[in-house]
């Protein structure tokens, strides 16, 4: 029976999403990171069916549960006895198998979403491609202090921190929705570490890029080496800037000189531009400098793009459930990390299909609701979760029901704001 149950969780992963992540390509990251994977209990294929599973379970807090849930329903549906896997095998298998399997992946289901209509706004103007950097702390257990050192709290009486911290960054597609490249750093590194390699690689093979953020990465050297590149940026610009006004462009309009301060501090010529909005003026900073094809309220508008990418830490934090890491060991972390972001990445391509489906627009179903949705479809079918050829027929039945659960009937008021800011043909904006 034990030899039995060993065979079965081989074969074993989520059945029901082998359609989109076939187990032959989880295989053949095992032997591109780990050639000498010897035929255990606990392959690859289950292990990261089960950190999908638990992210999409999102109550999941331990790997007691985990194995609970995720192994108990392999061996209700087929009457195994006794414990194949204990929470010590699992926790060492987070050693033993390289976290780049995971990363592979995560790879391999952004190249799947990214051959799929997944919604969202058109190049803006027809001619940019925009993007959003930002990052994210994690918090993990008090034994990773030292591995993944956490800041100082600014607090004085709460004395020493008892947590260690991972910082996520990211380069979002806005267009698509999806979390193109990241990078994973300790909690004490600075925001400007490893990111102009992150920014080559998103800019590599697009021709006119935006890059928007905020002021964590306002940095004079940062921003000369984008303008170098022929990067567009657009950010907003600290209140104790010091600039020279070189011209007037319009209206809150300038062409200024920033990096005057100091005497070998690196200067350099931008344009500064001033919306009004509610009683209250914003103002930013871009190298876009034609007045007449990027107004004001277009910089306004851009950076109001930016919130999508705070939405997607949200979605990852409080939706998924990535708050709660439990494993002990750098490896477990990224691991745990990667297979949230493939979990997330799961979600949208199941989104995309269900509204090709019933062709309806992509951001019309909601990302929190449809995966309730699948978490409600994998409560009431367990048993048909775990089979060796899952029908196509199932997975028509999890569409349709993330169309039934997670379908909006009005766009989301955040979009409707910025699509009533978009310009009209004539030029003229609509709000």
């Amino acid at each position: 029976m034990k030899n039995r149950g060993h065979k079965l969780l081989r074969q074993k992963g989520l059945g029901i999403l082998r359609e989109i992540l076939p187990k032959q390509k989880i295989q053949e990251f095992l032997c591109l990171e780990y050639p000498k994977e010897r035929k255990r209990a606990l392959t690859g294929v289950l292990y990261s069916g089960l950190l999908i599973w638990a992210h999409i379970y999102r109550s999941i807090s331990s790997v007691d549960e985990l194995i609970e849930l995720g192994v108990g329903q392999i061996k209700k549906v087929y009457e195994i006895k006794g414990r194949l896997i204990s929470k010590q095998s699992f926790s060492q298998r987070s050693k033993v198998l390289p976290w780049r399997i995971g990363k592979r992946i995560y790879e391999y289901l952004l190249g799947v979403a990214s051959q799929i209509n997944l919604g969202g706004q058109d190049l803006f103007r027809d001619i940019y491609l925009v993007k959003l950097l930002d990052s994210t702390i994690f918090d993990v257990a008090a034994r990773l202090i030292g591995v993944m050192a956490s800041k100082p709290s600014r607090r004085p009486q709460a004395g020493k921190t008892k947590k260690g911290q991972v910082k996520l960054k990211t380069i979002f597609n806005w267009t698509g929705r999806l979390p193109e490249l990241i990078q994973l750093k300790r909690g004490l590194s600075g925001e400007l570490a490893g990111v102009k390699g992150m920014v080559r690689k998103a800019v590599k093979k697009a021709q006119a890029v935006i890059l928007v953020f905020d002021l964590g990465f306002f940095c004079y050297e940062f921003l000369n080496w984008l303008i170098n590149q022929g990067i567009y940026f657009v950010s907003r610009i600290k209140a104790n800037t010091r600039y020279q006004v070189i011209k007037k462009l319009g209206r809150n309009d300038w062409l200024v000189k920033i990096g005057i301060s100091a005497k070998y501090q690196v200067s350099l010529i931008v344009r500064l531009v001033r919306v009004k909005e509610k009683r209250r003026w914003y103002y930013y900073i871009t190298n876009l400098m034609d007045p007449k094809e990027i107004k004001p309220r277009d910089i306004r508008l851009l950076y109001r793009y930016r919130w999508q990418i705070e939405i997607f830490f949200k979605e990852l934090k409080y939706v998924l459930n990535i708050r709660k890491i439990f494993f002990y060991n750098p490896d477990g972390v990224k691991w745990q990390i990667y297979m949230a972001l493939s979990t997330y990445v799961l979600g949208r391509i199941l989104i995309a299909q269900s509204a090709c489906r019933h062709q309806v627009a992509p951001e019309q179903i909601s990302f929190p609701r449809a995966m309730t949705a699948v978490r409600i479809w994998l409560v009431h079918n367990a048993t048909k979760i775990f089979c060796t050829k899952p029908r196509v027929q199932m997975v028509h039945e999890l569409l349709d029901q993330i169309y039934e659960f997670a379908y909006l009937k009005k766009r989301p008021k955040r979009l409707r704001e910025i699509e009533g800011s978009l310009p009209t043909e004539d030029g003229k904006d609509v709000a």
